[in-house]
């Protein structure tokens, strides 16, 4: 008999903890993935991509976005820096440039972005 394999939910909560990622309102994420499983894979390479773009003093911060105006649901990868140079934007569309076409074909989807806050 072989081990069941876990719930996309729990696969995603893996990798988020393995890459130091946040989540801010861990119910909508988890109704977002539960809806898009096909978005877990997907979504746990760019948090480890934009870890490994950001390094270990950047925080990550992932999140559910609702459009008020239409109905529509994304998620969010917020990248918070100690100092944003002038590069950050570039380096930011650097870790989702590379997940585009698969994006493409994805049920959902995923914005790499930052508010330029400061780390809490």
């Amino acid at each position: 008999m072989t081990a069941a394999t876990p719930a996309p939910w729990f696969q995603l909560r893996f990798a988020l903890a393995s890459a130091a990622v946040e989540l801010d309102g861990e119910g909508g994420v988890r109704a977002y993935i539960e809806a898009h499983p096909d978005m877990v894979g997907l979504t746990a390479a760019i948090c480890e991509a934009a870890r490994r773009q950001f390094g270990p003093d950047a925080s990550l911060l992932l999140r559910l976005y609702r459009d008020p105006e239409v109905e529509d649901a994304y998620l969010v990868l917020s990248v918070r820096l100690n100092q944003y140079g002038p590069d950050t934007l570039s380096r930011i569309r650097s870790v989702s440039d590379g997940f585009d076409s698969d994006l493409c074909n994805a049920s959902g989807s995923i914005l790499v972005t930052t508010d330029f806050r400061p780390l809490r």
